[in-house]
């Protein structure tokens, strides 16, 4: 009961590019009830003591103190966390002064949040985070949020700047999974016959959050077949991972026996397995959801495949692939640009209404797309790419720079992470599709 209680009076977490009373005045507009209304004065009464103490918010920042406040109830924001940390190191912060808002209750993943622990202090108590909400809400710590690391905005180019510091300083990613762990998670998996080098799949659909409207970024699992089964020719294990509400696979999923493992709707999942199969991974198909955000925290290779919106694709690993989704013209029935889809209103999470006004309808990528963008990545594994921008006209793979992989042509932009972020000459590689 106690805990129900908290739970009402909990400090709202501060949403990157939202004010902090934004989602709750919505949510009050379009239900109108007394819970809806109760629910806002609390919160309007949180920020206005966050207001009244902030001489004493000041003094703190001075001393050193940090309060992070990032929405840990979903798994891609975890990265906003990560950034701040990395960020926090580089400018030599003490771990011990930044306290960061984690309640237990309500985190997605409590084994990768706790991998931080070493890094800072993490806040689950519901009643501590309330008794400090002054601090986690106050202007004097908005930074602390990742309002700057929005993922919409590629015009600032403070996530890259970090990243290449903390690549150059420290020489591997901020948290890794311990040894020990590892051992378990690959021993478990192995009793299913589920062994390296495995390749992992997360397609995103309507099923976790239950909102049919957002549905823009999702994808349809049963398009990634071809693609997993040039994997399993190529002696890849292929695992699905997601939540067990995902869509069914299609029963030719079958035919590819104990070598395609359907991990979404497995008895064996666990947080601990989710991060292991999404950080461990030879490298991991992803799209526009939370769980692609993972293997970047453990400098593991990402295919993104369905991307949309092409902007926050920027935000990837020097070497990643992406497969954007195709914006068609419903006059001229032909594909927007690359260029022009970086240019307003595209650069927007525009809902598929919103397109079809402008004339325009979001189309996913083709089973032989996808198996395109997971060929290109196999093949430059294999050749051991090296770093040079092509290896051959006939390959495009990982290494010194972030891919785009756009439909009807191949095409290359230097990712988030990477030194610059340039457009290359699609002519170049045309002939590939």
């Amino acid at each position: 009961m106690m805990q129900r209680y908290f739970k009402f009076l909990s400090v709202p977490y501060r949403y990157a590019r939202v004010r902090v009373n934004s989602r709750e005045f919505k949510k009050f507009t379009q239900e109108k009830g007394f819970k809806s209304f109760l629910r806002v004065l609390i919160i309007s009464l949180q920020v206005a003591f966050s207001y009244l103490f902030l001489p004493i918010s000041f003094a703190f920042k001075m001393c050193g103190f940090r309060f992070v406040n990032v929405d840990l109830e979903q798994i891609g924001s975890i990265f906003y966390l990560d950034l701040l940390l990395r960020e926090y190191a580089l400018a030599g912060l003490n771990h011990k002064k930044i306290f960061v808002m984690a309640p237990s209750e309500s985190l997605a993943n409590r084994y990768l949040v706790k991998l931080y622990r070493s890094h800072c202090c993490l806040i689950h108590s519901q009643f501590l985070c309330l008794l400090l909400s002054p601090f986690f809400l106050s202007p004097v710590y908005r930074e602390d949020s990742g309002v700057n690391f929005d993922t919409t905005n590629f015009e600032k180019p403070i996530t890259n700047s970090i990243f290449q510091k903390f690549e150059k300083k420290i020489g591997k990613s901020l948290v890794e999974m311990p040894q020990e762990d590892i051992s378990d998670c690959r021993k478990q998996l192995e009793n299913l016959s589920i062994r390296d080098p495995i390749v992992c799949i997360h397609a995103r659909d309507t099923g976790f959050y239950g909102i049919k409207s957002q549905n823009t970024r999702n994808a349809d699992i049963n398009n990634y077949f071809e693609a997993s089964e040039y994997l399993i020719q190529k002696g890849y294990q292929v695992v699905r991972v997601g939540d067990p509400s995902a869509t069914k696979l299609d029963k030719k999923f079958g035919s590819l026996g104990n070598k395609f493992f359907d991990y979404a709707h497995s008895e064996l999942r666990s947080e601990m397995l989710d991060i292991y199969l999404m950080s461990q991974c030879v490298f991991f198909i992803g799209c526009t959801s939370g769980p692609s955000a993972i293997p970047m925290l453990f400098n593991t290779r990402s295919v993104n495949v369905n991307w949309y919106n092409p902007q926050s694709a920027f935000l990837s690993l020097e070497g990643d692939l992406c497969l954007l989704k195709k914006l068609v013209s419903i006059k001229k029935g032909e594909n927007l640009s690359l260029p022009e889809l970086l240019t307003p209103p595209f650069t927007k999470n525009l809902t598929m209404n919103e397109l079809h006004q402008l004339g325009y309808l979001l189309e996913d990528n083709t089973p032989e797309e996808i198996r395109l963008a997971v060929t290109v990545a196999v093949e430059g594994l294999e050749i051991g790419c090296d770093g040079a921008d092509y290896i051959t006209d006939q390959h495009f793979c990982f290494g010194h720079r972030g891919r785009f992989l756009e439909s009807k042509h191949l095409a290359g932009v230097r990712g988030e992470f990477s030194q610059d972020r340039d457009l290359y000459d699609k002519s170049k590689v045309q002939h590939l599709v």
